[in-house]
């Protein structure tokens, strides 16, 4: 509690009414050696049962005369925490009322030192050469970081050194292997062929006979069977033979670009005779058969499991009968 600082503000009469009284409630928290208290706005106004803005509006005062300083603090995470006030002593009464020691150099002459007339944070005012002091405030923390953030912007906004990265020779890579430009080349070489090969399958198709695509989906469903065609090792010499093949197999069915990409494998085996076909059939039919007897089988062996189990359970919840 800094009684020395209270003594001051009531022996002063530059202030009255509500700023009288904050300034009063400021000295009575405060260090007399320091002058520095840390109260918050919302405690100073129940302590003076009036208004926040009223405490504002008092306190702005009390900076805007330097009785008072006011230092704003940061948490760690860079949250706002109460501020510091500093108490200036020689300022209360609007004229500078140095304090006297005992032992003050020069014969008695005025020495300003910290406690009750410290106005700066570094304690001692600097004279002029006529003898008046010149109080040179200290930076508030808020300053501070403002003026580093100022410095960190121009830092980060400043162009940064040009590199020149060291060019490879022409028409070579870094490492010394073959010529960039080439590979583009040979790159480009492939594509054009892929293409070609394409393009000479798409006519054999409609030479064949197959009906040509007319909408945008049916021309990228084609080009998707024939790329994968040409994935299987399809030329457009081959593309005559599989289409005589299937007409042979399916004489009724209508043969298409994603029907030969289906039975492409098959149909390069060619045609069959009527006897190769016929067996095939025979063979199909008994494989069809015996896979209904064994179907026939497992549904009369569950069919006898059944009864079996219901019999069993008769027997268990009717013995008598």
């Amino acid at each position: 509690m800094g009684f020395i600082l209270m003594g001051r503000v009531v022996q002063s009469r530059r202030y009255h009414g509500t700023t009288r009284m904050i300034l009063l409630l400021l000295a009575m928290r405060a260090d007399d050696e320091t002058g520095e208290c840390w109260p918050r706005i919302a405690t100073i106004a129940h302590e003076a049962n009036i208004s926040e803005r009223a405490v504002q509006k008092a306190v702005r005062q009390l900076v805007t005369d330097g009785a008072v300083n006011r230092e704003a603090r940061y948490s760690k995470t860079g949250g706002n925490i109460s501020n510091i006030w500093r108490l200036c002593a020689v300022n209360f009464d609007g004229v500078i009322t140095p304090r006297i020691p005992e032992s003050s150099p020069g014969g008695g002459e005025p020495v300003f030192t910290g406690g009750v007339n410290q106005c700066s944070p570094q304690g001692e005012p600097v004279f002029t050469p006529q003898g008046e002091p010149v109080f040179t405030p200290k930076k508030t923390s808020i300053e501070n970081h403002v003026e580093n953030n100022v410095k960190n912007t121009l830092l980060r906004e400043a162009p940064a050194p040009a590199v020149v990265a060291p060019q490879p020779a022409q028409g070579r890579t870094p490492d010394g292997g073959a010529v960039a430009q080439e590979s583009k080349s040979e790159k480009q070489k492939q594509k054009a062929e892929r293409e070609q090969s394409r393009a000479a399958i798409w006519r054999a198709l409609a030479d064949a006979g197959l009906p040509e695509p007319h909408s945008r989906r049916e021309i990228s469903g084609q080009n998707a069977a024939i790329y994968s065609l040409m994935a299987a090792g399809a030329t457009p010499g081959q593309i005559a033979p599989a289409v005589a093949a299937f007409h042979a197999l399916w004489p009724k069915a209508v043969c298409t670009v994603n029907a030969l990409d289906k039975h492409w494998s098959l149909l390069q085996e060619g045609p069959k005779n009527e006897t190769q076909r016929q067996l095939e059939n025979a063979a199909r039919g008994a494989e069809e058969r015996r896979l209904r007897e064994r179907a026939d089988q497992d549904r009369r062996a569950a069919e006898l499991a059944s009864d079996e189990v219901q019999r069993i359970l008769n027997e268990i919840l009717d013995p008598t009968g």
